[in-house]
C-alpha cells in the first residue's frame, strides 16, 4: 500500500518470488511449526533472500529484507502472518458501547516501517492489526499499490475516536485512494471483514494511550530495503 501524508509519501513496493533449490534456513523461532517453504508461501520473497535473512541479527526492521521484520533482535516472519504472540505482544483495546474487544498489533511508528507497511504479504490473521502511528494529527490517504491482500482501514484521531472507515480495499489496484475525512494520528489496517465482524463505526473508541508517543523518532533515517 502506498500512503500519502499530504507532504510525505510512503510506498508499498514489491518483489516477485521464484522457486529454486536453494538451501533454506531452518525453521525460525517464530515459525509456528511451519516449514520454510510453507512460510514463504505467505510472502512475496525470493528463496535466496529468505535464506540469507531469516534469523539474522538485527536492531531495526530496516536491516531485514521485506517483508521480514526485526523481532527481538532477529529478522523474522511478521507475527500477523502466522498468529505468533505472547504476553509481550502489543495489543489495541477498543469499545463499542459496553462491549470491549482487543487485537494483537504490529506497531508502525517510524518513517521506514511506514514505507514498508503491508508490502509483500499474502496473509493477515484474524484478530491482528497493523497500527500506523504518526507524530501529529494530519490528513492521510492510502492506496493498494503492490499490496497483495484486501484490507479494512480505520482512521483514528488522537483521542481514540474514529474519523472514518474503509472496507475491502482492493489489492493491487492503483486506482482508488482511501483518505481520512479529517485529521488523524493513527491508521489501523485490518484483515478484510474485520470492521463488520467487530462492528467498528464512528462510535467506536480505541484506547490509543499506550501508543500516543510511539512516533517520537518517526523521522529517524534508515536505508530502505524493498
Amino acid at each position: 500500500m502506498r500512503l500519502y501524508t499530504f507532504g510525505a509519501v510512503a510506498v508499498c513496493l514489491f518483489c516477485l518470488s521464484a522457486c529454486s533449490n536453494s538451501r533454506m534456513a531452518g525453521d525460525s523461532d517464530n515459525s509456528g511449526g511451519r516449514s520454510s517453504e510453507q512460510l514463504m508461501r505467505l510472502m512475496v520473497i525470493e528463496p535466496s533472500d529468505y535464506s540469507n535473512n531469516i534469523d539474522k541479527f538485527c536492531t531495526h526492521t530496516s536491516q531485514c529484507i521485506a517483508p521480514l521484520a526485526c523481532i527481538r533482535s532477529k529478522c523474522q516472519v511478521p507475527p500477523s502472518l502466522i498468529d505468533k504472540h505472547d504476553d509481550k505482544t502489543p495489543t489495541l483495546v477498543f469499545k463499542n458501547n459496553d462491549v470491549k474487544n482487543s487485537l494483537y498489533i504490529e506497531l508502525v511508528d517510524d518513517d521506514y516501517t511506514t514505507q514498508r507497511g503491508m508490502m509483500m504479504r499474502k496473509a493477515f490473521v484474524d484478530g491482528w492489526g497493523m497500527l500506523f502511528v504518526f507524530p501529529n494529527e494530519s490528513r492521510h490517504a492510502f492506496w493498494m499499490h503492490h499490496c497483495y491482500i484486501p484490507l479494512d482501514m480505520v482512521f483514528i484521531r488522537a483521542d481514540g475516536s474514529v474519523d472514518n472507515t474503509i472496507q475491502n480495499a482492493e489489492p493491487l489496484n492503483d486506482g482508488p485512494r482511501y483518505p481520512s475525512n479529517g485529521k488523524v494520528k493513527f491508521v489501523l489496517e485490518l484483515p478484510v471483514g474485520s470492521i463488520q465482524k467487530y462492528q467498528i463505526t464512528t462510535s467506536t473508541v480505541f484506547d490509543v494511550s499506550p501508543y500516543s508517543n510511539a512516533a517520537a523518532n518517526f523521522h529517524t533515517q534508515y536505508d530502505f530495503q524493498p
